[in-house]
């Protein structure tokens, strides 16, 4: 792979201030040419801040964005050639599917005959044609998704971005349409960017995910990597029901352990030495249960505080000293109740030390 590919686009130091709130705290991200990325993270993390600034839609206030090499700091938003699809879809209600499509092709004043031909191509593979003459009201909520990516794609984009695109379908549609958008896009050789929330849906879209918090990118890597080798505790707990543990390391026969007061052991390849304070985090789905002590919990047990159904699993809430853990069984294995203890495979476990945020 050449170097102006691996940087197609590149993000640097991405810095945004609102009065006293920091929106964007010095954000970097690269991407190759074809590549999707979607940015993950909570409501009020900066991920729609930073799309708004590769979109031209606001202004950084330090950093650089270099689409194939060239800043796009000082390129009106209508000559980015970059197609944005908004949670709302922005669609114009008083223009009918065909005219909401061609918009953005007549503000860059095509001709009419280029206008027709990208009209037909993009409303031919959304497969719109029987709506061309309706009106936004009297679409279906995916319908207008289409639309607004129609719209979006008749400019013939040099990048996508997607701002919680989704959000507004229901759960069903919603899945169907996140494998139809990744499949169109990855078909088209569009590199794109997704704004999300959903973890799902971040995994499904994305060949790589960057998760963000607080205005900062936390981590890169894909979806295997972000989630199987989480480098914060904030990513550990974002992508997946995590319970924690505050320890401490001590010496044990074969190294470190990581040993909480609530009785939980782990031994641990991290770097330290004994006495050095650690968190032990345990996700729901990497915990089974026991009536009798285990080599990782053999101390005080828990004690069962509610059983949910969740479908493929059922959840248990155990209350272990001061705190609830999760643990989430299969829906065919036993369903416990009053005292039980901890068991995992400390592979499985992660043991971070108190400054890895």
């Amino acid at each position: 792979m050449t170097a102006d590919l691996a940087d197609y686009l590149r993000i640097e130091g991405i810095s945004k201030r609102y009065g006293e709130v920091v929106a964007l705290g010095g954000c970097s991200l690269s991407l190759k040419k074809g590549e999707l990325v979607s940015l993950l993270g909570p409501s009020g993390s900066g991920k729609s801040t930073l799309l708004s600034m590769i979109g031209g839609l606001d202004t950084p206030d330090d950093g650089e964005i270099l689409l194939e090499s060239r800043s796009l700091l000082d390129v009106p938003v209508n000559r980015r050639q970059i197609g944005i699809v908004f949670q709302n879809y922005a669609l114009f209600p008083h223009m009918t599917v065909r005219e909401n499509v061609a918009y953005g092709l007549k503000v860059r004043r095509e001709s009419r005959q280029v206008i027709a031909e990208r009209c037909e191509e993009v409303l031919s593979l959304l497969k719109l044609q029987p709506f061309v003459d309706r009106y936004p009201a009297e679409l279906s909520g995916g319908q207008q998704q289409r639309v607004a990516v129609a719209r979006a794609l008749a400019i013939r984009p040099v990048l996508m971005l997607l701002d919680e695109a989704l959000s507004a379908l229901d759960k069903n549609l919603r899945e169907e349409m996140q494998i139809e958008l990744s499949l169109l896009m990855r078909n088209a050789g569009i590199t794109g960017i997704l704004v999300t929330h959903d973890q799902r849906e971040a995994f499904t879209f994305g060949d790589r995910i960057a998760v963000m918090n607080n205005g900062l990118i936390h981590q890169v890597g894909t979806p295997e990597e972000v989630y199987r080798k989480p480098k914060t505790s904030f990513v550990l707990d974002f992508l997946g029901s995590a319970s924690s543990f505050p320890a401490r390391l001590e010496s044990g026969e074969a190294g470190l352990v990581a040993v909480a007061p609530d009785g939980i052991r782990c031994p641990t390849k991290i770097a330290g030495k004994p006495g050095d304070p650690v968190t032990i985090y345990l996700r729901s789905d990497s915990i089974t249960l026991t009536t009798e002590p285990t080599r990782t919990h053999s101390e005080t047990p828990g004690q069962v505080a509610l059983v949910t159904f969740l479908g493929s699993a059922r959840r248990h809430v155990v209350n272990l000293g001061e705190r609830q853990v999760l643990a989430d069984l299969p829906q065919n294995a036993m369903q416990y109740s009053g005292a039980v203890y901890l068991e995992f495979d400390p592979e499985h476990a992660y043991v971070l030390k108190d400054d890895a945020r």
